[in-house]
């Protein structure tokens, strides 16, 4: 999908648009090198994305975790390399060309910031309090073991929500 292109015919202008994940360093680039008196959706042609992308980018709604002393993997800087090929801009390429990679200590450093920049995201089913501290969740696992022996011997002798299935009463 990261080779996909779409043509963005808005206003006259006329470019394709690279879809997949954009590089972290393009991300970078649009953030902290791009020209303050650009529009945005000049920004967004000479990059080959749409002007939502370079908004969220912009605002840092979206990649806050990447900062200006922001270094990039070998791995990060070639998937940059590719993806500004694609714009087909001599400046953009002298620009991706110009920065050094990351030491292996910066590279974690980066990761760490990466992760903890995400919400954790829930199971199915699973409200947003629940398994909120370790304090919490350990003591209601525990207190949950004699109620879950008492679910699982209810459904076995047929009672269920309380309910005394042989004589249709109300157990208390």
């Amino acid at each position: 999908m990261a080779n996909k292109t779409e043509t963005n015919k808005g206003k006259g202008n006329s470019y394709e648009i690279i879809r997949g994940r954009m590089p972290v360093q393009v991300v970078k680039m649009i953030r902290f090198h791009s020209d303050p008196e650009m529009s945005r959706s000049a920004i967004a042609a000479l990059y080959r994305t749409t002007v939502g992308k370079v908004n969220d980018i912009l605002k840092g709604s979206n990649f806050s975790y990447v900062t200006e002393d922001f270094k990039p993997t070998e791995e990060q800087l070639a998937a940059a390399k590719e993806y500004i090929a694609k714009c087909e801009n001599d400046e953009l390429t002298k620009l991706v060309d110009s920065f050094e990679v990351a030491t292996e200590e910066e590279a974690a450093k980066f990761e760490e910031a990466r992760i903890a920049s995400r919400k954790p995201r829930k199971k199915a089913g699973e409200s947003d309090t629940q398994n909120e501290g370790t304090d919490n969740a350990g003591a209601d696992a525990d207190a949950g073991t004699d109620a879950d022996a008492d679910a699982d011997a209810n459904e076995e002798s047929g009672d269920l929500a309380g309910f005394d299935m042989s004589d249709g009463e109300l157990l208390e």
